[in-house]
Formats: structure tokens, sequence, C-alpha cells
């Protein structure tokens, strides 16, 4: 415990829990993507905190996963910075999973609809009303 406490005081207490913009931010900083793909991967990621089921998955799996459906041209890139963090099989589902919410969003098949609404506007590139080309 006093460890612990050694720790936190050194770190002035400020510690928090990774979210996936923290990773978004490190894939913007090794691969360069247009303002189009970080709203896209953006506005996929709001839609899995929406959805009950994607909970199951990390902040880092999500947003690899995002990053690898609107970025498939630096398919290889992103594979490599996260070699050792995921499994194959778990990014492929969470894939699906994005997939799947993505179409419902677009072809309406959701109840809350402010995250499909925040991302039609033009501020955000109109993605929603987008289809995202995987």
């Amino acid at each position: 415990l006093e460890m612990e406490y050694e720790i936190l005081k050194t770190l002035d207490f400020n510690i928090t829990v990774p979210t996936p913009l923290n990773f978004l931010d490190f894939i913007i900083l090794k691969i360069s993507m247009n303002e189009i793909k970080i709203n896209q991967i953006k506005y996929l990621l709001e839609l899995s905190l929406i959805n009950g089921h994607m909970k199951k998955y990390s902040a880092g799996l999500l947003t690899v996963s995002a990053a690898l459906l609107v970025n498939g041209s630096d398919k290889d890139k992103i594979m490599e910075m996260f070699f050792d963090s995921f499994k194959k099989e778990d990014i492929e589902q969470c894939i699906r999973d994005l997939i799947d919410i993505e179409k419902n969003a677009r072809e309406g098949n959701m109840q809350l609809k402010a995250v499909k609404n925040k991302y039609s506007l033009e501020k955000f590139c109109g993605v929603a009303k987008m289809k995202i080309h995987f």
C-alpha cells in the first residue's frame, strides 16, 4: 500500500482509464488520415457506445477494428502496431459487429438517433450519410 501511495503521489493522482479516443490519437500519430476517415472512425466508436452488446470489447479492440474498417489500405500498418495486443478472431468479430451497427444506423433501425444526427452534420463531414466502404 505504501508503494501504491508513492506511485499515485508521483503521478499527482492523475490517472485515467484509456478510452477509444486515446487509442485513436495514437493511430493518427502513426498513420496519416483525412478528416473524413477520422470522423468515420469516431462515428463507429460512438455508435458502439449506445449498443450494449459492444461493451464486451475493450477500448483498444474497438478502435483498432474501426480503424481497420475505414483504412483498409493501411491494414498492415495498423496490425503491426497492435500485433501482440489482440487476437485475429476477436478483431474479425468486432469488425462484423461494427458493420452491423453501422448498417442498422444507416437503415434507420435504431431507436437512439442522436449519434447519427450528430455525424450527419457538415461539421463532421456528414459521414453518417455516407456508406462506409469496408
